[in-house]
């Protein structure tokens, strides 16, 4: 019997990818939107202080501030921690501290040694919490009055000691849409295994990483994290390794952040942490970014062979829209974003490789302005 080379090939990369769309679809279905709970007020009133690292946010830090401020069933307090701003930034923090008694701020005029400015603003957040949860937060992210009081419950619920949401994106165009599915997919998968209790492999998300305060301590709070670019990623994995339970949820409709609103937006909002997330392997980000290519390029042209195994591979990429409706399905997005997701799924791969590129031609990671050389990152990875 003569075996055909082509139909082996494309029937490989039609495995490939329909392996990958049942593990999706397996990793959505354990990642559940955040539930309600009603009614949130008659309910007893946990305290959280809210911890921001901010720099240079003056267009949006009040908004965030009031918007934290509003939440309800809840005692809280915002710390907002001002590292280095010199847009109005500190100005405007000032005066909310002024109006409303909840709000504190630090401000940090330099940088220690050793120290990257998100994960030190954060350890002087936490180090100046009084309550027994702590939730850090970036400045862009916006929440509904009831999102806090709901986490909060999910954690006490699952006893659990750190809560992360996924968050919607802020005015994103339908193809960031798109590339966005793919790229909260993958994310799905680290979600799914914190909700299966598969230690280490824990997940942090930066808009919302809730955590019980005594857990944050016992970590030694950012202290690891000091020189991690991808520190809200790793705050997770170090929770995870230390066995403290971690619950991930969906939140769209209740938290957004302005993270990309365009393809070009993702890539630049990626350059940063990509590489990082490939552990500043060139080899792994250059390899895994042309493997992918490879593989969804193959599966666009199989159709064009003539051959059952390339429609095949063909389909198969395509049958990560299912995954991506169901996801979905839940914030009542229109179906053609998610049937277009399979073509613009390699703007992930593009946005890693463009991150190792940019890391390594200018020496490190350049962040709020400051470069941070990469042996050093190299050498304070926390895992």
């Amino acid at each position: 019997m003569r075996i055909d080379a082509l139909e082996v090939y494309f029937g490989g990369v039609a495995l490939v990818w329909l392996t990958q769309s049942l593990r999706s679809l397996r990793d959505v279905r354990v990642v559940p939107s955040l539930p309600a709970i009603e009614p949130v007020l008659d309910l007893p009133r946990p305290a959280v202080s809210v911890v921001i690292a901010v720099r240079d946010e003056a267009p949006r830090i009040e908004t965030t501030v009031r918007r934290f401020l509003a939440q309800i069933g809840v005692d809280l307090e915002v710390i907002v921690v001002d590292d280095r701003s010199t847009d109005g930034t500190r100005e405007i923090v000032q005066r909310l501290t002024t109006e409303d008694r909840r709000v504190s701020v630090i401000f940090v005029d330099s940088l220690p040694t050793g120290w990257l400015g998100k994960p030190h603003a954060c350890q002087l957040g936490g180090d100046a919490a009084r309550s027994p949860w702590i939730l850090f937060t970036d400045a862009d992210a916006w929440l509904e009055p009831d999102v806090l009081r709901r986490a909060l419950d999910q954690g006490a619920r699952a006893n659990a000691a750190h809560v992360v949401l996924a968050p919607g994106i802020r005015g994103a165009s339908l193809l960031a849409k798109a590339a966005l599915v793919a790229f909260k997919l993958s994310l799905a998968g680290e979600m799914a295994r914190a909700n299966r209790d598969e230690h280490p492999r824990a997940i942090g998300i930066g808009a919302f990483n809730l955590v019980r305060a005594d857990a944050w301590r016992a970590i030694g709070g950012h202290a690891r994290l000091r020189m991690e670019v991808i520190d809200d990623l790793r705050f997770g994995w170090l929770l995870g390794e230390a066995n403290q339970r971690t619950r991930a949820f969906t939140c769209e409709d209740g938290i957004s952040v302005d993270w990309a609103r365009d393809l070009a937006g993702i890539v630049r909002a990626l350059e940063k942490n990509a590489f990082a997330h490939m552990r500043y392997s060139g080899v792994l980000a250059f390899g895994a970014s042309a493997l992918f290519a490879v593989l969804w390029g193959s599966a666009l042209v199989g159709p064009l062979t003539g051959s059952v195994a390339g429609w095949m591979a063909f389909a198969a990429l395509f049958s990560m829209s299912l995954a991506g409706l169901r996801l979905e399905a839940r914030h009542g997005w229109r179906a053609l974003v998610v049937l277009l997701t399979p073509l613009l799924s390699i703007v992930l791969a593009v946005a890693i490789a463009n991150s190792a590129w940019k890391t390594l031609v200018q020496g490190g990671v350049r962040w709020r302005g400051t470069l941070y050389p990469l042996d050093e990152l190299r050498k304070a990875r926390a895992g």
